[in-house]
């Protein structure tokens, strides 16, 4: 036989292949293939009832439309006996992804869900966490801590996976919403967008507007500045993310911003605990706001964040939606044991909005009596106001570089708030806008996107956050990496960069290369067009060498290289005039 079932050598010759329209594998066994197929229904099997073999009873039924294309796919198989027939077993993580960490009884680590194509990365990761207490690679989708709970409940673990196993072989765009379940949660504001004719995203289980309709008589007057996409670029875009960028720069916008949540820390030792947590200096008085970063003992950044201080002892901390599980987690390792700090995650209880753009002062004098003068309320500061009935906290910070204020108020009273700020806007030009053109807004402005620019691989010095680091301070969490850090020149740092062809394109991971290179000096961790600036933009670390402003490079993009510059960061206003207004 030319395959000896006595030799290793022998156990696999041929490659190993896939047939991703049939969704069909095919393994090498000596002298046999392993013929694998996902062709036909899912049939779950809760863990509770694996029992102590993963092999499950054969169904031919599910695998005769399988069986009938490997032959054609694989001629030399016409006519060959199943020798071994089973039904295999996979896990299906929620979210496609393996689980590893400690869990939340100390000393119980975990490292399941992996399949093949994950088991290097998993072993690599899970023996510098358990050893080190820190991994080379950014943990946060694969953290056994990242679960919502709504993602652990029967009904959505059942629809969720089923839907993983019939989509596992589907090719997904990377700005694709997750197809099912849908409604899962939806923010108090949900009626109003559903009125406004809102396309809706996906974000940590929530309902939130991409872009609305309503915003359809915009293109006329800002046809010239929102290019064409077609094709891949095309998909889940809509010319009307640019019409509400523009409005936003031009008159007012509202958005969403359910998707914040609220860790507040209170007590004698909030203080004491906040700043040792914190990169920044947080001994502000009471009504200012402080940008700031969590850091890893390593020096990696573990979360951007506003910090809001409202009372002596009381410091409200914003963080994402999308990593609240772990944020939270995080924040509980370093509380002191004295019992000094309570911290309580306040995100179900408020709701916010954003209401920014050059008119949104005039609007916010007509809902309250509070004083919303520059002189007043400056920049990067907060205030408790009344709207109508609610009593609302309004900080002066933005995220898309306009003037404007984060509005959050008792989720029970979001909706009065909501429409009080639409009928005082319809005399300025409020305009509904939605995650699209809040990224692109942000983008221009040059701020960081947690998760894609900035993780726990990078750290604040090549993220452009250095300056909020205060090494003077005596202690906080990773101040003794960046003391080290600082000493040492930068190898990278995230730079901006403009695409030189009109109508050039990215969408996230391309490869960046020297002109002609072959070798990739980054990956494009960004990118949107800057309606603004009518230039398309993307984000990506470079080698310092590379990174100075009018370096030339290409993008790779489907195979075709796009040339690119290293520009400006950030592109839009970078004195901040408009912001501080």
């Amino acid at each position: 036989a030319r395959f000896d079932r006595a030799k290793k050598d022998d156990e696999i010759v041929f490659p190993t292949a896939r047939e991703l329209d049939s969704a069909i594998y095919f393994r090498q066994h000596w002298d046999s293939y392993g013929v694998g197929s996902y062709w036909h229904a899912p049939r779950p099997v809760r863990p509770q009832a694996v029992g102590r073999d993963a092999r499950r009873p054969f169904t031919p039924e599910d695998f005769g439309s399988a069986w009938a294309q490997a032959q054609t796919l694989l001629p030399a198989l016409r006519g060959a006996d199943l020798a071994v027939s089973f039904n295999g077993l996979f896990a299906f993580p929620v979210d496609g992804m393996p689980i590893l960490g400690e869990t939340h009884i100390r000393g119980l680590w975990t490292a399941v869900g992996s399949w093949i194509t994950h088991a290097g990365g998993v072993g690599k990761a899970i023996a510098e966490w358990m050893t080190h207490g820190e991994t080379e690679w950014d943990m946060r989708q694969v953290n056994v801590r990242r679960f919502h709970p709504f993602q652990t409940t029967r009904a959505y673990v059942d629809v969720v996976c089923n839907k993983n196993y019939a989509e596992l072989y589907d090719i997904v765009h990377p700005r694709q919403p997750i197809s099912k379940p849908r409604q899962v949660r939806l923010s108090p504001f949900h009626a109003r967008w559903e009125a406004l004719g809102a396309t809706f995203t996906t974000f940590a289980g929530l309902e939130l507007p991409n872009w609305f309709d309503a915003n359809t008589p915009w293109l006329e007057k800002y046809a010239a500045k929102i290019p064409a996409r077609s094709g891949w670029a095309a998909e889940h875009w809509s010319r009307l993310q640019g019409a509400e960028h523009l409005a936003t720069r031009d008159a007012v916008a509202l958005f969403d911003l359910t998707g914040l949540s609220i860790l507040e820390a209170r007590g004698p030792g909030a203080l004491a605990y906040v700043d040792r947590l914190c990169s920044n200096r947080m001994d502000r008085p009471p009504g200012r706001v402080v940008y700031t970063t969590w850091l890893t003992p390593k020096g990696g950044v573990r979360r951007d964040l506003a910090v809001a201080r409202l009372a002596e002892d009381r410091f409200w901390m914003f963080v994402g939606e999308g990593t609240r599980p772990q944020d939270r987690v995080w924040a509980e390792r370093f509380l002191p044991e004295d019992g000094s700090v309570r911290l309580a995650d306040l995100s179900d209880s408020y709701a916010a909005l954003g209401l920014w753009g050059p008119q949104a002062r005039e609007i916010l004098r007509r809902v309250t009596d509070a004083d919303v003068s520059n002189a007043a309320f400056p920049y990067f500061t907060a205030r408790w106001i009344d709207i109508g009935y609610a009593r609302v906290l309004a900080l002066r910070v933005s995220y898309v570089g306009e003037l404007g204020w984060e509005l959050h108020m008792p989720m029970d009273q979001a909706l009065p708030v909501f429409d009080a700020l639409w009928e005082a806007g319809r005399d300025f030009g409020l305009t509904p806008a939605g995650m699209g053109a809040f990224d692109s807004l942000r983008l221009e402005k040059g701020y960081r996107l947690w998760g894609g620019d900035v993780d726990t691989e990078h750290n604040p010095y090549e993220a452009g956050l250095g300056w909020t680091v205060r090494l003077e301070k005596p202690d906080f969490v990773g101040r003794a990496a960046c003391l080290a850090l600082q000493s040492r020149p930068l190898k990278k740092k995230l730079c901006c960069l403009t695409l030189d062809e009109p109508g050039a394109v990215a969408l996230g991971a391309e490869p960046i290369f020297a002109p002609g290179g072959s070798t990739a000096l980054g990956y494009v961790t960004s990118a949107n067009f800057g309606y603004s600036v009518g230039r398309f933009l993307v984000y990506g670390y470079l080698p310092v060498e590379r990174a100075s402003a009018g370096a030339r490079l290409e993008i790779e993009y489907f195979g075709e290289r796009r040339a690119a510059t290293v520009a400006a960061d950030p592109q839009f206003d970078p004195q901040m005039r408009r912001m501080k207004s």
